[in-house]
């Protein structure tokens, strides 16, 4: 199954950022990763219009787990976790 972690990004310590991308490097190779997207900023769209994104998003990864528990000890693993970020683990939707 395919599963997509959605990563929001916590309060990290500018002198714990190179260490962090290290392990984040790290980490993606254990999680059977097939394609991944970490953001540097943007726009939000709306019927509002377009503003500023607010950074709140910090990238994706779609993931081969054998189930959406599978896929939960993977994410509860991810680096970012200690300075309060998350990982929003989705599972595919097959039509």
């Amino acid at each position: 199954m395919r599963y997509l972690f959605i990563y929001k990004s916590g309060d990290v310590p500018q002198d714990k950022m190179r260490d962090l991308v290290a392990e984040w490097v790290d980490w993606t190779k254990t999680i059977n990763e097939q394609a991944g997207f970490r953001n540097a900023g943007g726009k939000t769209v709306s019927k509002e219009g377009v503003k500023v994104f607010d950074g709140k998003l910090s990238g994706v990864s779609i993931i081969e787990a054998e189930s959406l528990d599978a896929a939960i000890e993977l994410a509860k693993n991810n680096p970012g976790l200690k300075y309060g970020g998350m990982v929003k683990v989705l599972e595919e939707w097959k039509m």
